[in-house]
């Protein structure tokens, strides 16, 4: 089979008592008389993912995305709908699940294992390399409930990958751990993807999403919204939480002269026009690798505000943001201003890029971050280099070298 996952017509239903009393009095009229309410944690959601896939998942709080990884994990059974899971599946759910606390961490290391169908010579082979990886030391013969909460992640993590698996699961469970943890976890992640493995994804770090993932599931009160590439549908997904916030209300793309691939705010300020200069204000669409470029943004204030803030970010094609800054983060204020205003910022920054594509998203926001006007992909920009170097940046480095007792040699490219 090439489908790692299948789910079709998938639904999750819990009931909720007002009083625990209640439960009591539902059975005793043997059904006759509802004293519940029914809550829909997931309600038809189909999709299917390939094998050696990698699939992340973003919603808000609430939407179902933790109930759905569970369901696929096998930890909880679905009120409705079939899921079909072909494979050796980990799963790395939220904190507190798959370890039981009196354990010790070396126990439940085993018991994970032998839930996974390994032997006691299987595990014991695995066991140095989860020991390496968790990094607790002594703490893997303490009972788990004695660890923190980094610590029994990375254990958690540690026994995950190192299990074999055909298909990964993991939740928003390596948030709480450190930097350095985090950025092991993305790398071990990644080099899984590169072996064939299939992994489900859910997440609130977009950046991992749009680095990890080659396809996105979009979930919102339960129902899967939409599905794709993983840019487009985290455009749809900050869409939704701004939107909860009743602060805006979403706008045609290109609604007036500036173009974009997607466009949200409340419009109590426009941005009208936005453009690439050089020093001489003349306009540029390719710069070689460490020219200078100013990206030059008008705005037009139709409801007074205190204190708006006008911000870029520079993006590669594939969404990852590279560069963003603000008038805020640059302490220069431009309130308060009055309807009819208009506001010209000039953002100058050194193009020491990689090769490639770049776009450059621009958002005029008020003090306390509600949405006026934001614009996706507004201008784009080519960089060209003319140094051999790998990366999104280019860092011009310079070089030396030499043998101990002589002066160091340059290899500057300057």
């Amino acid at each position: 089979m090439n489908k790692a996952i299948s789910v079709q017509n998938l639904s999750k239903k819990y009931q909720f008592y007002s009083k625990p009393v209640d439960r009591l009095k539902e059975l005793m009229t043997r059904g006759k008389k509802a004293y519940h309410q029914d809550f829909w944690a997931l309600h038809d959601v189909s999709f299917e993912v390939p094998r050696g896939q990698t699939v992340g998942v973003v919603g808000r709080n609430g939407s179902g995305k933790s109930t759905l990884l569970q369901i696929l994990a096998g930890t909880l059974q679905p009120s409705a709908g079939e899921v079909v899971v072909n494979g050796r599946v980990s799963a790395l759910l939220e904190l507190g699940a798959g370890f039981n606390p009196e354990f010790t961490g070396r126990e439940n290391v085993f018991i994970n294992g032998a839930i996974m169908g390994f032997n006691q010579a299987e595990m014991e082979e695995r066991f140095p390399r989860i020991c390496a990886f968790a990094e607790i030391g002594n703490f893997i013969d303490q009972p788990v409930k004695t660890y923190s909460s980094g610590m029994y992640v990375r254990l958690a993590f540690a026994t995950a990958i190192n299990v074999d698996p055909d298909i990964l699961l993991v939740d928003e469970a390596l948030s709480v751990g450190d930097a350095v943890f985090q950025y092991r976890c993305m790398r071990r992640i990644q080099e899984l993807r590169d072996q064939g493995v299939t992994i489900f994804f859910v997440s609130h770090d977009l950046s991992a999403i749009k680095s990890l993932c080659d396809h996105a599931l979009l979930i919102d009160r339960g129902r899967l919204v939409n599905q794709g590439e993983p840019y487009s549908i985290i455009n749809q997904y900050q869409g939704i939480v701004m939107a909860a916030e009743e602060s805006l209300q979403v706008v045609a793309v290109g609604a007036g002269e500036v173009q974009g691939s997607f466009r949200h705010g409340n419009q109590d300020a426009e941005i009208v026009s936005v453009d690439l200069v050089d020093d001489a204000d003349c306009a540029l669409e390719v710069v070689a690798s460490g020219d200078p470029v100013t990206v030059r943004v008008c705005v037009r204030i139709h409801r007074s505000l205190e204190s708006p803030v006008v911000g870029i970010m520079l993006r590669n094609r594939m969404g990852l943001d590279l560069y963003g800054t603000n008038t805020e983060l640059q302490d220069l204020p431009l309130g308060p201003v009055e309807a009819g205003e208009e506001l010209a910022v000039r953002f100058r920054l050194n193009a020491w890029l990689g090769q490639g594509d770049y776009a450059v998203t621009v958002a005029v926001h008020t003090a306390d971050g509600l949405s006026c006007d934001w614009v996706d992909d507004a201008v784009f920009l080519k960089v060209l280099g003319t140094r051999k170097a790998s990366g999104l940046t280019n860092l011009n480095a310079e070089l030396s070298a030499g043998r101990p007792g002589r002066a160091p040699e340059s290899l500057s490219e300057r």
